[in-house]
């Protein structure tokens, strides 16, 4: 018989109730919003990166044309990034997105068009390739500088890494959607549903609430531009921790993020494996980085000894790369490799947002975007360089033997600068 007045509590399956830690940033409609707009637009990204490679060997049937591309759309990263940091700072957040983001439609855009009419040449490619990397040194650290904005210190590490979760889910997804569409209709396909992803991203900062931003209290005075670039640099070298983070990332930010330059050498010449194990390989990354990627957003906690742990842990697995020889091993070692700099990357990321100012954050994360992506064509001609010279296994063991050093080099910053009082290099914590 019912009793009048008891209130059933509605309850949810112990398996729902558990995944809540992990995707707690996405309760922010805010958060939401932009994170499923930018998932979009990172499968069609990654869709473009496939087709614009096959592309370029196609009309040019040169690996150097291909590493031309590839450098072109990398080093405005690196000459610009910087400076872009200091307009992040500068002017809201949201509408540099909408910039940058209509740019990058119109880029896929114009690459679809001269794709599909049959006359594309390889120099249309460079200048298109070009004009990306140099919205996307603006676009970069506005989008990580952004998240505090959205979901608040509080939050941060959950939702970097959701956002690590959401890239890794884009690298797995895009290139195979990428394959299916050029098969079936052509490679011009993969720029046009690149240019409409970006419509996603742009719905979604239609979307957001402006009211529910969580902002500076008072806006930045401004300056000469190269006065407010020192400002950041000095912020980041008056950080004991911070500069630690830089000093690791001097000598990681080249390899970490660019394994997919080795892994094909790897493949080839190491294990001797054909195309089906070479893309297990990729995959092995890619699966590793995104279980770790969901591991960290459940903690939603980070600290100075995880990032360094996971810098040791990913030195001495990539150094075991030069010796194994085994297909088998070598998979397992590459997931954890991948699991190794999901944990790296996000714990940096996090650690530098939480400990930067808000009128600082656009810098600090510009700086962050020059050690990961800005330098990946030093590691890249790195590789090719040596693996010509000496084999792809001696400059694995080389490229490896840098990050421990760099490794090493921060370990003993660290013992030698002795922390104040009150200091700590646990976060989420706001800086002082």
């Amino acid at each position: 018989m019912h009793q009048v007045g008891t209130v059933r509590t509605p309850t949810r399956p112990g398996w729902l109730a558990g995944l809540e830690p992990t995707f707690s940033s996405l309760s922010n409609r805010n958060f939401r919003l932009f994170w499923t707009g930018q998932l979009v637009s990172q499968i069609g990204t990654w869709m473009q990166n496939v087709g614009q490679a096959w592309l370029v060997l196609q009309i040019t049937h040169s690996a150097i044309a291909l590493g031309t591309v590839t450098a072109l759309q990398t080093l405005p990263i690196l000459f610009m990034v910087l400076f872009a940091g200091v307009v992040v700072d500068r002017l809201p957040k949201r509408q540099i997105l909408y910039v940058t983001q209509t740019i990058s439609l119109l880029q896929a855009a114009a690459l679809a068009a001269l794709t599909a009419s049959g006359q594309v040449q390889v120099w249309q490619v460079y200048v298109l390739a070009t004009l990306l990397g140099a919205v996307n040194a603006f676009d970069q650290p506005t989008r990580q500088a952004f998240v505090v904005e959205l979901v608040g210190r509080e939050h941060v590490v959950n939702a970097v890494g959701l956002n690590a979760a959401q890239f890794s889910i884009a690298r797995l997804v895009g290139p195979a959607l990428a394959g299916l569409a050029i098969a079936a209709f052509g490679i011009a396909t993969c720029f046009v549903l690149n240019a409409s992803s970006f419509l996603a991203v742009l719905i979604s900062l239609t979307l957001l609430r402006s009211a529910e931003f969580r902002r500076a209290v008072a806006p930045p005075h401004r300056t000469a531009v190269v006065v407010e670039l020192r400002e950041g640099v000095r912020f980041l070298l008056s950080r004991r921790e911070l500069t630690v983070a830089i000093i690791v990332l001097l000598g990681n930010g080249a390899f970490v993020y660019s394994t997919s330059t080795i892994i094909p050498l790897i493949a080839e010449d190491a294990l001797h494996v054909g195309a089906s194990e070479f893309g297990l390989l990729v995959a092995a990354v890619g699966l590793g980085s995104l279980f770790a990627a969901l591991v960290v957003a459940r903690r939603a906690r980070a600290s100075e000894k995880t990032f360094l742990t996971a810098a040791a842990c990913f030195g001495l697995l990539y150094l075991s790369l030069a010796v194994v020889s085994w297909f088998a091993l070598a998979f397992v070692v590459l997931v954890l490799v991948g699991a190794a700099i999901q944990v790296f990357g996000t714990s940096v990321n996090s650690l530098l947002q939480l400990n930067s100012p808000d009128q600082l954050r656009g810098r600090v994360m510009s700086v962050f975007t020059l050690l990961t992506n800005g330098i990946q064509p030093a590691g890249s001609l790195l590789n090719g360089v040596i693996t010509a010279a000496a084999g792809v296994r001696f400059t694995v063991a080389v490229e490896a033997s840098i990050c421990l050093t760099a490794l090493v080099a921060a370990l003993v910053y660290r013992a030698r600068t002795q922390p104040g009082p009150g200091d700590t290099s646990a976060i989420p914590g706001p800086p002082p």
